[in-house]
């Protein structure tokens, strides 16, 4: 890009970061384990950021300390590793309410069940005196 006599670049104003939830699936590994059950970790972690994929990348660092082996009070190696990232999961919001801040929601579904019906009618009519 060539530059022209008299003119000069516009700064762009600091764009304002958002709070992201990064929910990670993190397995705590022992050393010497070959079978068995192993224990997970459904981990939350926030953290400000541009978009989903910039929240994923700034949290590189944070896992590779999490995955730091020591030795528990058995005298095992443990390390625990993230496996993957689940979901990433915008606030939409660049500050954080103290007194209250939803930073995760997942929508699902499952069979309604009978006390969780929004239905009048199924409901018993009380008689009246």
């Amino acid at each position: 890009m060539r530059s022209l006599a008299g003119h000069h670049r516009r700064r762009r104003p600091p764009q304002t970061l958002d709070w992201f939830c990064v929910r990670g699936l993190v397995v705590i590994r022992i050393e010497g384990a070959t079978s068995g059950m192993q224990r997970t970790e459904d981990r939350f972690v926030l953290v400000r950021a541009n978009d989903p994929k910039d929240a994923e990348g700034r949290l590189v660092d944070h896992w590779r300390r999490c995955a730091e082996p020591y030795l528990n009070s058995a005298g095992e190696l443990v390390s625990w590793k993230l496996e993957k990232v689940v979901d990433v999961y915008s606030l939409g919001e660049s500050s954080i309410d103290p007194a209250g801040t939803e930073v995760y929601s997942r929508l699902g579904r499952r069979r309604l069940r009978a006390e969780g019906s929004r239905n009048p009618r199924s409901r018993k009519r009380r008689k009246r005196a």
